[in-house]
């Protein structure tokens, strides 16, 4: 699996953010991994969970603007 970009984690949609982070784990889980690799995984976890908070963030905040536009 290889690790991706700050860009490229960006374009992906929230869905594919938790897919990826799903396989890190999987793979991290498995106990087959070698330190250095689990080290870059565990990077790219964190940078995952950071951008799925950051999408999140957004269309909540989306979602509260078209509210209150309703109103």
């Amino acid at each position: 699996m290889e690790e991706l970009k700050s860009d490229e984690l960006n374009q992906l949609s929230y869905e594919e953010m938790m897919t990826r982070l799903e396989q890190i784990i999987a793979r991290m889980d498995s106990g087959n991994v070698p330190l250095e690799e689990s080290l870059r995984a565990f990077d790219e976890g964190m940078a995952l969970i950071q951008a799925a908070r950051n999408k999140l963030d957004a269309y909540r905040i989306k979602i509260e603007e078209t509210a209150q536009e309703e109103q």
